[in-house]
Order: structure tokens, then sequence, then C-alpha cells
């Protein structure tokens, strides 16, 4: 059976005198919360390894990447000797889901939301706050006890025509900036018209980047 520990109390660290008791060998436990510093992973951490962890000092990897599953780790003993332990991991996120049948389209609200803790491989797709998201939109159907995917939502917040925005022109590694107005109504995301300040009878299309800034294409 492999050694195992979801415990994420650090190791002890201090003086010791000769009269002092020697200190406990270390654990599987005592590696959380170093692997969770190398990671700067602020959920919850399982850590498995078939074999004892050898004393000493980590000194490989200098950094982790969450969701990582598994991590060859070097230590280096008082004796200078370098040793390995492979150990395999488990991150957990709390995260949201869906309370409900959600339609696309739909504005999220918060009863339409519950948590959930769920291991995951890859940190940052989903949902784990309802200020991230409240006000955004389905942009598919999202069924009951569903995880909430930031990739299927869109901001919902219509930008309004005639407002006044900067237009972004880019060509190749050059940019330029204009006044304009939108002539369409439009969210993130959408293409709509637009005219310059400058010059009524400029109309182009142009991609809404936020309720400020559009961007046209320039082939």
């Amino acid at each position: 059976m492999p050694s195992y520990s979801k415990i994420e109390s650090p190791a002890y660290e201090g003086n010791f005198t000769e009269s002092s008791p020697p200190p406990a060998p270390k654990t599987i436990s005592s590696l959380i919360p170093v692997i969770k510093s190398l990671s700067s992973w602020q959920g919850d951490l399982e850590v498995s390894a078939n074999s004892a962890v050898p004393d000493g000092k980590i000194i490989e990897p200098t950094s982790i990447i969450p969701g990582t599953q598994s991590v060859m780790l070097r230590f280096k003993g008082n004796d200078g000797k370098i040793k390995s332990l492979s150990v395999r991991l488990t991150w957990y996120q709390n995260i949201l889901a869906a309370s409900h049948n959600i339609k696309k389209g739909s504005k999220i609200k918060s009863s339409d939301l519950i948590s959930r803790k769920i291991a995951i491989k890859r940190p940052g797709v989903y949902a784990s706050s309802p200020s991230e998201i409240l006000g955004f939109a389905a942009n598919k159907d999202i069924k009951q006890g569903e995880e909430i995917l930031l990739a299927n939502l869109v901001n919902s917040n219509i930008v309004p025509k005639g407002r006044r925005v900067k237009i972004l022109a880019r060509i190749g590694a050059a940019s330029a900036y204009t006044e304009g107005v939108l002539i369409d109504e439009g969210r993130p995301g959408d293409v709509v018209r637009v005219r310059r300040a400058d010059n009524k009878k400029i109309t182009l299309r142009a991609k809404i980047i936020n309720e400020n800034l559009v961007e046209v294409e320039v082939l």
C-alpha cells in the first residue's frame, strides 16, 4: 500500500540540543505545505508515495504547476547525498456547479449556483466565486449538477449604440487609435458598425473588446 496523506499541518522546525529528543522521521504529510508553497496553491492537496520520505531538504523541483499528477522530488541530506522520491498529487478546488438546468442565453444568478469540491487537472477553467460570473450569460445549455466552465460564459453587458469608444487598428506589429461612435449596440465579442468621430461618412465594422474599445479588422 502506498503512503498516503491529506493532512496539512506543517512539520515542526526548531533548534534541538543534545539533551532534546531527536526529530521524528519526515512523513508524507510534511510534504504538503512544501508542495503548496512551490505551487502557490491555496486549495486542498493530497500526496501519496510508495516509499518513505528521505531525510534532507528538497532541492528540486524549484516550482510545481498546479494540476501536475506526479512529480519527482530530490532531497539533499546533511551528508550531501542526493535521494529521490516519486509522489502522486491530487489537487482539489471549490468550484461552482449548476443548481438546475440553465438554458443557453440565460443570465447567471446566485440561485443558479451551488458549491462543490472536485479534484482538478487544470486550474483556472472553472468558476470558483459567484462574483466572477454573476450577470454573465451561458453560451450553451448547462445541465443540473454540471460544473460551470468559464469558457461556457459570455459577458452579457450590452454596450449601447451611440457610445463613444476608441477604435483600434492593428497592422502587423503597429497599432493606431482613433475616436469613434457605435452605430449598433452589442456585447463584448460582437462585430458591429462603428463610425469615426471626426468623419461621419466613414463607417467600419469592428469587434467590441469592452465598453470603451473596439477593434477593426485590417486586411
